[in-house]
């Protein structure tokens, strides 16, 4: 999250380096005014950049300290259980993955002639730490797993039949939150070790080289969202494609304690067994079971935030070999976009037609193929940014734009300059946790303008202030792509990105609207 933080703001030290400044560039090329050099605003970007870097240094380990602590304890814990002699895996092995801390939820359709110690299990390879294992069905009881020291805590603090004595028995399902690594690795157990997932209404086994596990994000446009699991049974778009976990909304806290986290997930399972089942909503994360090839036709999809193949089957593999890049591609590719960053920072060509002549060039170089152009073009943005223009336009003709300016200028104009700077840059990264960055600079451009002539101030110094507002899209995972990545990577919640966004944008805004009065003109 840090990372992508800082890629968004360090993106605003270039006109060419964010669309969301390009935009700005050639509106005013279009409005027929002098347009911004190409490191203009490089004074007030560069040091709220850095500013920014050493926020996240000083406040990150101690806002995010919980992913190490609950990777420490479960490895604590993890090492507390007895193991037997022939396990090969190592301490370090089992502490790399406690530190995978997105988990899933999933249950699990046990069959065995007799009942046999988990430990003893083919299961218990898999999912080592106990603490994975939340709760256990048998014969209508619900058992809750518990370390000794913890057993007295859980059985006051959860209401449940039980205590699970450890053992595995014919019809048991175990429901675990755990990680995609396990999860598709008890996915390609064999049938004979009668293990298997527990889908919606059905037990099921994949058949190897035929399938792959693909993670998704819900978007708000996606036919799944506000339906439950079972929809899929009777979706025509997803007839073939069957749920193995799911990760909720609900179950993203970041701060739980062990039995915290076994209560959410038996809450969670609670309104998942139930008569409406659990409705689907967006951020919720599935891990889906799907036909080879499945994942590839979904990117670029507006059904989902994110499309993750995790592991695929021997078809997808051969498939995937034709789309090696040798190293001759990877050169070219290199050099072509090195040239197009030297053609447009020294003005030798404008953007548009160097982007033009370098995909060009990729295309008859074989570096990339017409399908994958096009499928790179993200229509869902395409459309927001045209339909912005159009809103912007409407705003500056019918004198929308000149009243909002005109209210901004009367309740902040007796502060000068700060005052209007402030006023616009809060406007604008409140815009942007709704709207796309270059959608919110459009439709704040005229109303930048007009502002910027009530108060005598430079059109670019206006813009610059919008500008650093709109890298600041920092508050929501969906403001911006590379939050959706890392919303869809790490352990992170809705929640996380406000908590280390709110500060990261008033740093921002406290560097940046100095500067901008003091460099920019």
């Amino acid at each position: 999250m840090p990372l992508s933080f800082l890629i968004l703001i360090s993106g605003c030290i270039t006109i060419f380096g964010t669309s969301s400044n390009l935009i700005v560039q050639g509106l005013l090329n279009s409005h027929k005014l002098e347009p911004m050099d190409n490191f203009e605003i490089l004074p007030v970007a560069l040091p709220a950049s850095l500013a920014c870097l050493l926020y996240f240094l000083i406040v990150v380990p101690r806002l995010f300290s919980h992913f190490a602590k609950r990777c420490q304890d479960e490895t604590q814990n993890d090492s507390e259980i007895q193991r037997p002699e022939n396990d090969q895996k190592t301490k370090a092995d089992r502490i790399v993955r406690l530190q995978k801390t997105k988990r899933f939820v999933t249950g699990l359709q046990i069959q065995t002639q007799m009942p046999t110690p988990f430990v003893e299990h083919s299961l218990h390879n898999i999912v080592e730490c106990i603490n994975d294992i939340t709760l256990v069905e048998r014969m209508g009881q619900q058992l809750v797993p518990a370390v000794p020291e913890h057993r007295a805590h859980l059985a006051k603090e959860l209401v449940v039949d039980n205590i699970w004595d450890g053992t595995l028995r014919d019809f048991d399902v175990v429901h675990i939150h755990s990680d995609p690594q396990v999860l598709a690795q008890i996915r390609e157990l064999p049938s004979e070790e009668g293990v298997s997932v527990l889908s919606v209404e059905q037990n099921f086994h994949v058949a190897r080289g035929e399938r792959e596990l693909v993670e998704v994000v819900i978007d708000g446009l996606c036919p799944l969202h506000g339906k439950s699991l079972a929809y899929l049974d009777s979706s025509a778009s997803y007839s073939d494609v069957r749920v193995l976990a799911s990760r909720p909304m609900m179950l993203q806290t970041p701060d739980w304690n062990k039995t915290e986290r076994r209560e959410l997930v038996r809450k969670y399972l609670a309104k998942y067994r139930g008569e409406a089942g659990y409705s689907l909503k967006v951020g919720d994360g599935l891990l889906l079971d799907c036909p080879s090839g499945w994942s590839r036709g979904q990117q670029g999809s507006t059904e989902f935030f994110t499309v993750r193949m995790l592991s695929s089957g021997e078809d997808a593999e051969e498939d995937s070999k034709g789309e090696e890049y040798t190293t001759t591609q990877v050169v070219w590719s290199g050099l072509i976009f090195i040239l197009m960053i030297i053609s447009v920072s020294t003005n030798t060509m404008e953007l548009l037609q160097s982007a033009l002549l370098a995909t060009f060039s990729l295309t008859c170089l074989g570096c990339v193929t017409p399908k994958q152009a096009y499928q790179a073009v993200n229509l869902r943005t395409l459309i927001s940014i045209v339909g912005a223009f159009g809103l912007g336009k409407a705003l500056g003709k019918t004198g929308v734009a000149a009243v909002m300016a005109g209210g901004l200028v009367a309740m902040l104009g007796p502060f000068g300059a700060v005052g209007l700077h402030t006023g616009l840059f809060l406007g604008t990264v409140a815009l942007g946790i709704i709207f796309h960055a270059t959608a919110v600079v459009i439709l704040m451009f005229p109303v930048a303008a007009t502002a910027s002539d009530s108060m005598g101030l430079p059109l670019h110094q206006v813009l610059c202030t919008v500008m650093i507002g709109a890298g600041c899209q920092m508050l929501s995972p969906v403001s911006y792509q590379t939050n959706m990545m890392v919303y869809a990577y790490g352990d992170y919640s809705f929640q996380d990105f406000p908590r280390l966004g709110v500060g990261a944008v008033a740093i921002i805004g406290l560097v940046s609207i100095p500067l901008t009065i003091q460099f920019i003109d």
